[in-house]
């Protein structure tokens, strides 16, 4: 029939990660996400709409967001960090008491940042082969990734939010008012502070 698109019906349903259910407090996309998948093919479903995935600010919406380019950390999997090395088995197990049905958000906020922390922290020392994953990485995002590490930098270290009354300096005035005890994230990235 002439004029019609090939455009096929199908079925799926909104989630965000988020709400995915696991061991760690909140969703995330690793092997709960995959497994989710999973159930979405097996039920003659064909799409997986999600909200945006990016870093959340203090509210914790997804729709305010501090990158348009970034994901959000709090959607990484504990257990692929394992698989890569970043992190033991044994730091895995020492998760707080976690409700495995719902969002434990305050206990999540205290402990998913200092497990990523703890994976950077062995990233650096070598403990991964993921390197050159992370120079390409870096690389193929150029464009965006320094100005933001030293966005979320600032904001980390001087407490300061953003948004409409947040900061508003270039990156030049930003670098002098780093502290030099600064992130060594800055560093790896190659800004010098």
């Amino acid at each position: 029939m002439e004029g019609t698109s090939n455009f096929q019906r199908g079925g799926g349903i909104l989630l965000h990660p988020t709400s995915l259910p696991g061991p760690f407090g909140i969703g995330d996309l690793g092997p709960s996400a995959r497994k989710f998948i999973d159930f979405l093919a097996e039920s003659g479903l064909t799409y997986w709409q999600v909200l945006p995935l990016g870093p959340v600010m203090d509210e914790l919406s997804p729709y305010q967001s501090t990158s348009a380019m970034a994901g959000n950390p709090y959607l990484i999997s504990p257990e692929l960090l394992m698989e890569d090395g970043l992190v033991s088995e044994d730091r895995i197990r020492k998760i707080p008491d976690f409700p495995e049905r719902r969002v434990d958000i305050a206990s999540v906020l205290s402990w998913k940042p200092q497990l990523l922390k703890d994976a950077w922290k062995n990233f650096e020392q070598g403990v991964s082969s993921l390197d050159q994953e992370f120079e390409r990485f870096c690389e193929h995002h150029s464009e965006w990734l320094e100005d933001f590490v030293l966005f979320s930098s600032l904001r980390e270290v001087t407490g300061k939010k953003g948004g409409r009354n947040g900061m508003r300096v270039g990156k030049n005035e930003s670098l002098l008012l780093f502290p030099k005890h600064g992130s060594n994230m800055l560093i790896k990235f190659g800004i010098t502070v």
